[in-house]
């Protein structure tokens, strides 16, 4: 623990989780906030087809949202955010490390022009959830924003693919979300007349 103390961690991130992985996932969650650090979590990000059918089923999960991520939604991948590799090389994100997608190494003098001007980095600033098949059509799609990237990527072959096995997770983080507005509204509303 002092170790994390004295290199200055404040932030855990769990990237990903299978359904077999929900006691560890609980356990981390539960170590960190019992030492005052922050946690936050992505539900699930496959890195191939073959890891579908370990996709946990969303009731059994406890959707925390002081802990949950909700970056993925709308991806800054490379202009909001970036991964570097231990040899300096960055990525697009830690859920995209891969050699197709490195950018630049933070050792070149110019590296922030690089990344800024990069292929990469303008493909993810292009990216619309009004591009995507079947998300442009969908009531919610400014909600939702189509997920994460990385899934589509990995697992149907394109940062503008449609994410069909996190379809109903981002539905349901969409209307959990909703509900959770709705109720700061209500408690607003009512401690409004309390003071008026």
């Amino acid at each position: 623990m002092d170790f994390f103390i004295i290199a200055g961690f404040f932030n855990f991130r769990t990237a990903w989780f299978l359904y077999y992985h929900i006691h560890e996932w609980r356990t981390i969650r539960e170590f960190t906030f019992n030492n005052g650090y922050n946690f936050t979590s992505s539900i699930f990000l496959p890195n191939d087809k073959t890891e579908i059918e370990n996709q946990p089923n969303i009731d059994s999960l406890d959707l925390d949202f002081s802990v949950i991520n909700f970056s993925g939604n709308f991806c800054g991948a490379s202009y909001k955010e970036i991964a570097i590799d231990s040899d300096g090389t960055i990525y697009p994100c830690q859920s995209l490390i891969d050699c197709s997608l490195a950018i630049t190494n933070i050792l070149n003098d110019n590296w922030y022009a690089e990344l800024d001007n990069s292929i990469i980095t303008n493909r993810f600033r292009n990216l619309s959830v009004d591009n995507i098949e079947i998300c442009r059509d969908c009531n919610i799609r400014y909600l939702c924003g189509g997920g994460c990237r990385a899934i589509p990527y990995k697992v149907y072959g394109g940062l503008d693919k449609y994410s069909e096995c996190m379809c109903e997770y981002q539905k349901e983080i969409v209307r959990l979300k909703l509900l959770k507005i709705l109720d700061s509204l209500e408690e607003s509303e009512k401690n409004d007349k309390k003071i008026g």
